[in-house]
């Protein structure tokens, strides 16, 4: 059995659970998710894969490993993302028991596969109302944009000017297209924008992020923040003629990244996170 230890916010969270069922589809050696990380979890995530038709109902207790199972963290085996998928789904293969333990939040760790990935992620409205709401969104052409900063200065936090100069480029190339903001922060965010025609901030719930999530991902351009939900709902939505913006770096006190192949398309915009 393959062990995938979740952890972290929504974002994170399908970072770990695609490698993890990538692992599994290599090597033939099922995988299930280990979700007990989110009792008494500091920033108040919970547990969000069940949201997703084919991530859902993996969830089981650490109680089940068996002591023998051989623990594979992703810091401390030097694992070049490259490399890394078919290494460690050989190492399944010949072990049968593994414990897949770190972020695995870089696209490298998967390319090649990324349809594959794509069709895992991909959120599925749980209603009628949500999925009538996409369509609209959709509709509209409009553009997405992700703030994140509630909790986020120890990461680095992308700098308001950059969001407002990356919808200007947008609209010059293709008109007054709406745009919607998806915040952790909507005071901060209703004051930044204030002024700006045809943009809405949404007053959103970071306890129960998937209906931003969703919208997030039903928009045709996308302003995103230095965070990995922000980057899933670009990689998810995007299509051939979309405008996708990203600050950098990603991190400011690492060398983290989450972009391969989208690194050659995106825009990144250099210095655009300052540290708190």
């Amino acid at each position: 059995m393959i062990y995938v230890n979740i952890q972290g916010g929504l974002g994170n969270q399908l970072f770990q659970s695609c490698f993890g069922l990538l692992v599994e589809q290599l090597s033939g050696v099922p995988a299930r998710f280990l979700n007990h990380s989110f009792t008494n979890y500091s920033y108040g995530f919970k547990y969000e894969l069940d949201l997703f038709p084919h991530l859902q109902n993996r969830a089981i207790s650490p109680d089940v490993i068996p002591p023998e199972a051989i623990i594979l963290r992703e810091n401390q085996n030097e694992l070049a993302p490259a490399n890394a998928l078919g290494q460690i789904a050989q190492f399944a293969r010949e072990h049968k028991d593994i414990v897949l333990d770190g972020y695995w939040s870089n696209e490298a760790y998967w390319a090649g596969n990324e349809e594959f990935v794509r069709t895992l992620a991909t959120p599925v409205p749980p209603n009628s109302e949500l999925g009538q709401l996409g369509t609209q969104i959709r509709n509209m052409n409009a553009i997405g944009i992700h703030v994140r900063r509630h909790e986020y200065g120890h990461h680095g936090v992308a700098r308001m000017d950059y969001y407002r100069n990356a919808l200007k480029e947008i609209r010059r190339i293709h008109g007054d297209l709406p745009a919607l903001v998806f915040t952790d922060e909507f005071n901060v965010c209703q004051f930044e924008f204030q002024g700006i025609p045809n943009i809405e901030v949404v007053r959103g719930d970071p306890k129960d992020p998937f209906l931003d999530f969703y919208a997030l991902c039903s928009c045709r351009h996308f302003i995103l923040s230095n965070s990995s939900y922000s980057y899933w709902g670009a990689f998810i939505g995007e299509t051939p003629d979309s405008i996708v913006y990203m600050p950098y770096p990603f991190c400011t006190h690492s060398s983290a990244t989450v972009l391969h192949q989208r690194a050659q398309r995106w825009h990144i915009v250099e210095g655009a996170v300052r540290k708190a």
